[in-house]
């Protein structure tokens, strides 16, 4: 995490250290340290502290928001620090003159003094907010929460704050991701088996209410929205009629992923009872079954996610067996290879074709991502991810689709995203983007060429990003 201070030329950044105290340092244009100092609270209750949040800079000051509800203020010029406790967590925090605006975690507004002193607090109508911002003249308030964004009147003379408008988004965990073939927009569910679609404008298109809980959805060209869901079941809806979806098959156990085939015309399956089924697409035609057998076993090789080769002759199947399998399109049951590379659960697979070959990637919930030769199945990197911390699972994965692009993009159960470059075989970054598990990843190019990468997760939220600078 970093700020620009207002001292000419430095920047002060915030080092994450794992069970050590974060550590704050100025450093100039160039990136050399100028300074350092741990951030050392006066609790001595307090073994090590994290920052969560860095404030702005003002007056010569700097505010870091640390985890248990501390508060420091640094000072830009020598780097001392002043602490106080605020008897509830912050997520965010504003500046208002020479006081600062605090959401905290019993639904209030409170201002304190940079010396650490409240002088005032409101009821706010809402809940914790997760960021704010100053609205029109600073006579209004935006919050934005899990599942909301909503603008307040504080009339602080009054002791009052008055919801003018809101804007209400998900309200449980998301689940299920794809984007429209011909682009603009975006489809996305939850648990409960809500389904809406979005325009890339973020306005809210269409809907349907299923009755089962979903799990994964795939928007395909020819045969509109696949949804498919917990209890085994695989719906249609069509993007063009927007009549209610008709279910086209049960499978036994969940769906817990589905892939189009390159050429789009067929629809990889992949079960909670260890199943591949592969279906036939036809616009004017029901999907129907090519193929269904037993990849992995009933009772514990749940197919956590399925992916086609380049030349749609082959598949690779995922599993918690921590085995990942590849098969020909047309298999009698025995895979070509399997791959034992992993020590846990394998959550996700993608396969591309480089201009260095053919490149099988395979990613875990022991942390690790594990690039494969496509031909002749030669282990060719393990990357261990770095620079997440806490508690943490991979849980999807997808190549760039631009044809020159060597970038590998995972996301975490605790709300990363990670980038890798495939030819060199190491990790290049890992941004936070999410407060909860990111439940969704999809990496699509539109026809101008651009590349977008749409992210949902169970803190309620739907992402997407400009790719092009990658």
């Amino acid at each position: 995490m970093c700020e620009f201070s207002d001292v000419s030329g430095e920047i002060l950044a915030v080092e994450e250290r794992q069970n050590n105290n974060d550590v704050i340092h100025r450093l100039d244009v160039a990136g050399d340290i100028i300074q350092s100092q741990e951030i050392i609270i006066s609790s001595k209750s307090i073994k090590h502290t994290a920052a969560i949040y860095i404030g702005p800079v003002m007056d010569g000051r700097m505010l870091l928001v640390l985890d248990r509800g501390w508060i420091v203020v640094v000072h830009t010029s020598n780097l001392k620090c002043k602490d106080f406790e605020l008897q509830n967590s912050v997520r965010s925090l504003l500046i208002d003159g020479g006081e600062i605006v605090f959401s905290t975690s019993n639904e209030s507004l409170i201002w304190w003094t940079m010396d650490g002193k409240q002088v005032q607090e409101i009821k706010a109508p809402v809940e914790q907010a997760l960021k704010m911002s100053w609205g029109a003249e600073g006579a209004t308030i935006w919050l934005a929460g899990p599942s909301y964004l909503s603008l307040l009147q504080v009339d602080k003379d009054k002791n009052s704050c008055k919801l003018i408008g809101q804007i209400q988004g998900y309200k449980i965990t998301c689940l299920g991701l794809s984007h429209n073939p011909d682009g603009g927009e975006l489809v996305a569910g939850d648990i409960t088996g809500n389904v809406a679609v979005w325009a890339e404008t973020t306005s809210l298109t269409h809907e349907y209410k299923l009755s089962n809980p979903l799990r994964c959805i795939i928007w395909t060209k020819e045969s509109g929205i696949l949804i498919g869901c917990l209890d085994g079941s695989i719906y249609r809806w069509d993007s063009v009629t927007w009549n209610p979806p008709d279910r086209f098959c049960i499978l036994q156990g969940s769906v817990l992923h589905m892939r189009l085939s390159m050429s789009a015309d067929q629809l990889a399956v992949g079960t909670s009872k260890g199943q591949l089924g592969i279906f036939s697409l036809s616009k004017s035609e029901i999907p129907s079954p090519i193929l269904l057998f037993y990849a992995h076993e009933q009772t514990s090789g749940e197919v956590w996610s399925v992916c086609w080769s380049p030349d749609d002759k082959r598949l690779a199947t995922a599993s918690e067996d921590t085995s990942v399998r590849v098969w020909e399109y047309n298999t009698t049951g025995v895979p070509l290879h399997t791959f034992l590379c992993h020590s846990a659960a394998v959550t996700a697979v993608d396969w591309k074709q480089t201009s260095r070959g053919s490149l099988l990637a395979s990613c875990s919930d022991d942390r690790t991502v594990v690039l494969h030769c496509g031909q002749t199945y030669i282990t060719l990197h393990t990357i261990k991810t770095a620079g997440v911390y806490g508690w943490y699972t991979l849980t999807y994965m997808c190549f760039s689709p631009l044809p020159h692009s060597h970038l590998l993009a995972c996301v975490t159960q605790n709300g990363h995203i990670v980038f890798y470059d495939v030819t060199a075989g190491k990790q290049l970054i890992a941004i936070r983007i999410h407060l909860g598990s990111v439940e969704g990843l999809n990496w699509y190019s539109l026809s101008g060429g651009e590349g977008r990468l749409a992210t949902l997760s169970s803190d309620c939220t739907l992402q997407y990003f400009s790719t092009d600078t990658l």
